[in-house]
């Protein structure tokens, strides 16, 4: 593992630190199924023979990217997937439900159909599992593929191999799915080299990854669970993932965040982008990239209200916890106080 990365988004070596948290490897007997599989790669892949690992959030101040490090290599990460297909319940995921995948399925379908130019005959899922995101465009007939661990597509889908170097040569996609893979990455920016040159002509990228910073510092978060240091190692905003798909030689169409359903049913932010390939790489980078990431850390009244038409429902939500709290108050105040006397 890397002690001293350079930024996965614009190669710079100046950090901020934004917080740093110790995992020990007692604490495995108390975590999920999906998290025990994980921190035995940490500790027994990236780390054999430690008890414990202290990881340390960094904000990247030329690009307002954020990593933890140490950091893995992308050797590193290729071994621990294959590590989770040696368990018996290869990969070790969590269950999804049909419906959450078809509601997914469906977002991006209705997504990449407005810029599909003349349909989509070939789509290309890279890390898809088992491609179940492409149901809309095999049921159209279009020639669905797969790179991915996972050994068993979906019908009407074909798997071409586990990684990007395993697939035939000269073979070309209208439509490339990137759907939250590149937090996962230990060095993304390759991948979409990779990624660009597997486009036709007219052909689009689509890449979605989780928007983890609302609030909150990846390490330091309260639930294990929720992020661990294992499953992701790059933490996008807006300008970062823009930033990247530029550095790739990317003409980005759109990028924003946007609400997504996660695979438990909860509606969680992500950041989604459509790109075509170009010939622009971009070398330079805008000051206040930094300063826009500190701000969904700690978010002022302004964002707060603008993240609000994101997700209604917090409205909702954050009205029906006030009223439970108040309810609750009254309560309490009612046993305190002795009627009828």
């Amino acid at each position: 593992m890397l002690a001293s990365p350079s930024c996965p988004v614009c190669a710079s070596d100046t950090w901020m630190s934004l917080g740093t948290r110790t995992h020990a490897a007692s604490d495995m007997a108390h975590y999920d199924d999906y998290t025990n599989r994980r921190f035995r790669i940490l500790f027994e892949v990236w780390l054999p023979g430690k008890s414990e690992a202290t990881f340390e959030s960094k904000l990247c101040e030329t690009c307002g990217m954020v990593i933890y490090t140490p950091r893995p290599t992308p050797e590193e990460v290729n071994e621990g997937y294959r590590y989770l297909l040696q368990m018996p319940v290869a990969p070790g995921q969590r269950p999804v439900s049909e419906e959450v995948q078809s509601v997914r399925a469906k977002d991006l379908f209705r997504i990449m159909s407005r810029y599909a130019r003349g349909g989509a005959a070939r789509v290309l899922d890279f890390g898809g599992g088992r491609g179940q995101l492409m149901t809309c465009f095999a049921d159209l007939g279009c020639d669905c593929f797969v790179v991915d661990y996972y050994p068993n597509p979906i019908p009407k889908v074909r798997k071409l191999g586990n990684t990007l170097d395993e697939l035939p040569k000269n073979m070309k996609f209208d439509v490339v799915i990137c759907s939250h893979v590149l937090e996962r990455l230990a060095d993304p920016l390759s991948v979409l080299v990779q990624l660009r040159s597997l486009l036709s002509e007219s052909g689009i990228l689509y890449v979605e990854v989780p928007m983890e910073l609302w609030r909150c510092v990846p390490v330091q978060a309260r639930a294990v669970e929720a992020v661990n240091p294992i499953d992701h190692l790059n933490f996008f905003t807006v300008q970062p993932l823009r930033f990247l798909l530029e550095r790739a030689s990317f003409s980005v169409i759109s990028c924003s965040m946007d609400a997504y359903v996660h695979t438990n049913g909860s509606r969680l932010t992500a950041v989604r982008a459509v790109a075509r390939a170009s010939n622009k790489v971009r070398t330079r980078y805008p000051d206040g990239a930094a300063r826009a990431t500190e701000r969904i850390i700690c978010p002022d009244l302004r964002l707060r209200v603008q993240m609000l038409a994101i997700h209604p429902d917090w409205l909702w939500a954050a009205g029906r916890s006030r009223l439970i709290r108040v309810r609750e108050y009254f309560a309490r105040l009612c046993r305190r106080v002795p009627f009828g006397r």
